[in-house]
């Protein structure tokens, strides 16, 4: 459905490890989107394989009720949105952009790029500087290539006619938001303006804190700036100095390294982009609020030797404040209290006390906006699924056997784990 005569499109896109939003090709983001559809209609699962779709996404499936995308060979998780672009967009003119990661092997540019790109194109531009990635890219239109003004790297560029466009909007109530296309942006947080030498100065020693330099670097593009990691940072021409995280040992420019971490919550803590293994204590945007936790008698179905644990939550609404989505704007809390229900065994035990670690680090809840009714700035659970329920009428509840190992499994995931 277009709106004052314009087009529109709808589009799944995942998030990279830059923070940035990627769309899918469009036959893979049509099915997500049929698929979608299918199961508003007709209540079905919310999980999607992407093999269905594209054998090259064997691996891949996505969840439409969580909004994320699971690698199923290593349970790494990604954000997944729904998007719908109007025109004058050229995902809305079935247009695409793409970069030539290595020989044969193209990644599409992300929306605002490649509507900077597609803009300079139709003005008959013989180039273009992008401003919409944080890093200093020059496109030549005429060479059809993209030089890296700070290192020089040059790759390869195409501009591809999909033979698939993507689908037109619908116009149902859905989780999608409409981007449009004005001026560019940078990819910059929407934090609060801090004290540039002091958030520089902290942000260094959380990084030294867990990484090792490195002596030689490998002849491998940096994950973050995609640079090679033999030349200096995209981010700053004069910082060449290569780090190796302590743990995972995966290795980075030390200057992408810090603006990734200034790009965040710059709470003490960091994930590898490659891995998402959590270096400090992570910490979350849960707005602040109550929790009260009980046992009753009660036993759960399947569980019929032991009581229950009854974990409350409560939260009011309020202001959002600079670490959430829209800082200064008012945010509901719909549905609380909330409960959680575990068994009262050793195990559900241990999952209880992890829980409540977990609120104290701000992990539980965040703002954003609900799947079930899509109702924006609102307070909604942080992938860490509870039990609402002690039965399984709603599919919310009890008995599920493996509820306890895979709530472990999200816990870890944000770093939530018993101390060795």
């Amino acid at each position: 459905m277009a709106t004052g005569g314009k087009r529109e499109v709808t589009v799944w896109e995942w998030m990279d490890e830059q923070i940035i939003w990627q769309p899918y090709i469009s036959h893979v983001s049509n099915y997500i989107e049929q698929e979608y559809q299918s199961g508003l209609k007709m209540a079905k699962s919310p999980v999607i394989p992407l093999a269905n779709v594209d054998s090259a996404y064997n691996m891949y499936r996505v969840d439409t009720k969580h909004m994320i995308q699971e690698k199923t060979s290593t349970g790494f998780c990604r954000s997944v949105r729904r998007s719908i672009y109007t025109s004058p967009s050229p995902l809305v003119d079935g247009i695409i952009w793409e970069w030539e990661v290595k020989s044969g092997i193209w990644q599409s540019y992300n929306s605002d790029a490649a509507q900077q790109i597609e803009s300079a194109f139709m003005k008959s531009n013989g180039s273009v500087t992008l401003n919409t990635t944080g890093l200093p890219y020059h496109v030549d239109l005429k060479s059809m290539k993209q030089i890296n003004q700070v290192t020089g790297f040059v790759r390869s560029v195409q501009r591809r006619v999909l033979t698939i466009p993507y689908t037109a909007n619908s116009g149902l109530s859905s989780t999608a938001s409409r981007r449009q296309n004005h001026s560019p942006h940078r990819w910059l947080s929407n934090k609060r303006f801090k004290n540039e030498c002091q958030t520089s100065k902290a942000s260094d020693n959380v990084i030294d804190t867990f990484t090792s330099k490195v002596a030689k670097a490998k002849n491998e593009d940096c994950p973050i700036c995609c640079d090679k990691m033999t030349s200096p940072s995209g981010y700053d021409y004069q910082d060449s100095t290569v780090l190796e995280l302590s743990k995972c040992k995966h290795q980075y420019h030390r200057a992408c390294l810090l603006k990734m971490y200034e790009m965040g919550n710059e709470n003490g803590s960091f994930q590898c982009p490659v891995c998402k293994c959590i270096y400090g204590t992570k910490v979350g945007n849960c707005p602040p609020g109550e929790i009260k936790v009980e046992t009753i008698p009660t036993p759960l179905p399947g569980y019929p030797q032991c009581g229950t644990i009854i974990i409350t939550y409560n939260i009011s609404g309020g202001i959002q404040g600079p670490e959430h989505p829209n800082p200064g704007k008012p945010f509901t809390s719909q549905g609380f209290p909330r409960r959680g229900h575990l068994p009262d065994n050793s195990l559900g035990r241990k999952v209880s006390r992890l829980l409540q670690e977990a609120w104290k680090r701000r992990l539980t809840f965040t703002i954003g906006t609900s799947v079930t009714t899509g109702e924006q700035d609102t307070v909604v659970w942080n992938e860490i699924h509870h039990k609402t329920s002690m039965e399984n009428i709603s599919g919310h509840g009890y008995p599920d056997p493996n509820y306890l190992d895979n709530v472990l499994e999200e816990l870890k995931i944000h770093g939530v784990v018993d101390e060795v």
